[in-house]
């Protein structure tokens, strides 16, 4: 089975946003520790060693256990469906396949994983400086997936940080915030949506801002096919990705609705494109006000401002709206 059909099958086993993640971290762990080996013989040592524990807990902590165990279960099941995948290199092609295909959501859960009260005040503009520079790719990479995610040997950074002493602090803070994914040996393996603009910003918050984080698309529809339930029966109901296909019981209607965030979408004009028959949602920052102008004269098109980064907010807005839409 080739690498892309086996992530293909992987989409049917109906995984959520959290157990997508806690997958692409065992597989970043794969890629990384295992660089170069041949796994014949240690696949399943490596995904119950004490790294991967830790590396779960950190980022996933009270939901740990149950999700460690099915992903055991799943990458197990893989490896020996698809004996090849103990080889590095289809290994390598299988972990880019998948990191493409769930690219958004691995961003969306990763960033909601950082912990920026964890980091002191002095260390936080420096950490960013050192993401900023790895974006830019001004350090040495030892190694790295399609989608950014890096390997990069700590003797990079003493030059930086000076001493040996500041270096291990960095690790710390880079580690116990969830910066860094992990470290293994003398290597840091930061994440690729760790160098993204908005991971920049959340390191700048406080305890009390970063918690309150914009609501994520699925949560939005999820509570938005509980909302259609209560004005409408319906038929049936599918949620996949970024779409929420429904079915109303009183008559032969059906309506997609699917729910953007304009920050990460690509062009614009292949958006309405896609999702002509769609009711689109557009999560949309006060700063387009130009992208906002265009999109509001589709009849099919609302928008949602979420500049205000309230989830509730954004939820209240987005019930209203689809109340008003249905009936």
């Amino acid at each position: 089975m080739r690498e892309k059909d086996i992530v293909e099958k992987l989409k049917k086993e109906d995984l959520t946003s959290t157990e997508l993640f806690a997958l692409y971290l065992a597989l970043l762990q794969l890629r990384f520790i295992a660089l170069a080996y041949d796994m014949r013989d240690n696949v399943e040592t490596e995904l119950e060693s004490i790294l991967m524990k830790q590396v779960f807990y950190r980022h996933l902590e009270e939901s740990t256990g149950k999700v460690l165990d099915k992903i055991y279960d799943i990458l197990i099941k893989i490896f020996t469906e698809n004996p090849r995948l103990r080889n590095h290199e289809h290994r390598n092609i299988f972990i880019e396949a998948f990191e493409q295909e769930f690219l958004d959501t691995i961003r969306d859960v990763g960033l909601s994983c950082i912990r920026p009260w964890l980091i002191p005040e002095p260390w936080k503009d420096f950490i960013r400086t050192v993401l900023e520079r790895v974006r830019k790719r001004e350090y040495v990479i030892s190694d790295q997936t399609l989608s950014g995610s890096v390997s990069i040997w700590e003797g990079e950074l003493v030059k930086d940080v000076q001493t040996m002493q500041n270096l291990t602090l960095l690790e710390k803070y880079m580690l116990i915030s969830n910066i860094c994914a992990f470290g293994y040996n003398v290597y840091l393996v930061l994440p690729f949506y760790v160098q993204d603009k908005a991971a920049l910003d959340i390191i700048s918050l406080s305890r009390e801002h970063a918690l309150a984080r914009p609501i994520k698309r699925e949560e939005l529809l999820l509570e938005i096919e509980k909302a259609l339930r209560k004005i409408q029966p319906l038929a049936t109901t599918e949620l996949r990705d970024d779409t929420l296909r429904v079915r109303m019981r009183d008559d032969t209607r059906n309506i997609s609705i699917t729910v953007i965030d304009i920050s990460r979408a690509g062009n614009i004009e292949d958006i309405v494109r896609k999702h002509m028959r769609d009711i689109l949602i557009v999560l949309c920052d006060e700063n387009r006000r130009l992208i906002r102008q265009l999109l509001q004269s589709i009849d099919n098109i609302f928008i949602i401002e979420t500049a205000d980064r309230d989830p509730r907010a954004t939820m209240l807005k987005t019930l209203d709206l689809i109340s008003r839409i249905v009936r």
